[in-house]
């Protein structure tokens, strides 16, 4: 048995020069005098190695699982901006191109979103999308728009596809059911906005595994 659960989502609009836009270990070395016996001396420097080898394995690890999230994060957003194109395609707009500076500002919404553990466009002591995108790189835009989304624990949206048009899930035995950004209005009217000429996607995933996910779309005089 499924329960409809609303989808934790949100579009924001901007207008801009009469434009109608959619609106987003330190390594330590141990320096010793020389002593008369050979034992504590070797002793020491072995603990020392063994120490250092230990960190030194800790380290490694933590940067191979952040590498891999990494890669995980990308092509995901990657899949997002793809299935936007698709959408676009089928709407009779032209494909938005990815911008680093859109991207940039993206991830960095994604982020408080994450650390909020909440959905939303604006989070206390943060920027608008306009001044946010503009803060990236993006100069020059003559409209922008923000896709948001995101639930605790990553019930909503668990992949790309899910994110653009919507899923089923379990979450311990009870089921859950959601809308997508393209089965809503606001959202759709984002994606298939035909004057966006750039996009820029964040998908962060948090220590709990669940997706933050936002969508910022722009366009250039």
């Amino acid at each position: 048995m499924f329960t409809h659960r609303r989808s934790r989502l949100t579009p924001r609009r901007i207008t801009l020069f009469a434009v109608p836009i959619a609106l987003l270990v330190a390594s330590g070395l141990f320096l010793g005098r020389s002593v008369a016996t050979a034992s504590p001396a070797t002793t020491a420097s072995s603990s020392s190695t063994s120490s250092a080898s230990t960190s030194s394995s800790v380290t490694a690890a933590a940067t191979a699982a952040a590498t891999k999230k990494a890669k995980r994060q990308l092509k995901l957003e990657n899949k997002v901006i793809a299935y936007t194109n698709k959408s676009r395609k089928k709407a009779g707009c032209k494909a938005v191109k990815k911008s680093k500076a859109l991207t940039k500002a993206a991830r960095k919404h994604s982020k408080l979103e994450a650390r909020n553990q909440a959905q939303g466009h604006q989070f206390p002591g943060e920027d608008d999308l306009g001044t946010r995108i503009t803060k990236a790189g993006y100069k020059g835009w003559t409209g922008a728009g923000e896709n948001a989304a995101g639930g605790a624990g990553g019930v909503w949206f668990v992949n790309a596809h899910d994110v653009m048009y919507g899923g089923t899930y379990t979450k311990k035995g009870v089921g859950y059911t959601s809308s997508g950004w393209m089965q809503d209005k606001a959202h759709k009217d984002n994606i298939i906005n035909c004057s966006f000429t750039s996009i820029g996607v964040g998908a962060v995933i948090d220590s709990k595994g669940a997706i933050w996910w936002t969508q910022d779309f722009a366009t250039k005089k």
